[in-house]
């Protein structure tokens, strides 16, 4: 169980880092760069870095606080992830009346306002990207 625990604050601490890296010191975002998504071991960035193994720790540490303060107030990860919810939703119901239209009702209204909100759709999540 602590194996998924720590497996979700790894992933975490790599989505808020996509969201506020500019925002740390560029030796916690790098520190935090190369433990999280190179994953380096705190002997492997000391040496690397050349900065003791304890002193690669205390920016992982400082730097993992930072990026929490920062969702915390700005929340700025939460929100894309409720947007990206509600697009799959749309894209579900999209979806979904696509098919009733093919294989029940086949009004051309229908596939039509289908298509544009598709369209609508994957213009949304262009600018979203």
């Amino acid at each position: 169980m602590k194996y998924v625990i720590d497996m979700a604050k790894n992933f975490r601490i790599c989505i808020l880092l996509d969201y506020y890296k500019a925002m740390l010191t560029e030796k916690q975002a790098e520190v935090i760069d190369l433990y999280y998504n190179q994953d380096l071991s705190l002997a492997e960035i000391s040496e690397l870095m050349d900065v003791t193994r304890q002193g690669i720790r205390d920016h992982i540490k400082r730097g993992e606080e930072s990026l929490m303060h920062l969702e915390e107030k700005l929340h700025l990860a939460e929100k894309a992830e409720f947007e990206q919810q509600r697009f799959d939703q749309m894209h579900s119901v999209i979806e979904e009346l696509a098919y009733l239209n093919q294989v029940q009702i086949h009004h051309p209204q229908i596939t039509r306002n289908t298509k544009e909100l598709e369209q609508l759709l994957e213009e949304l999540n262009g600018v979203n990207e």
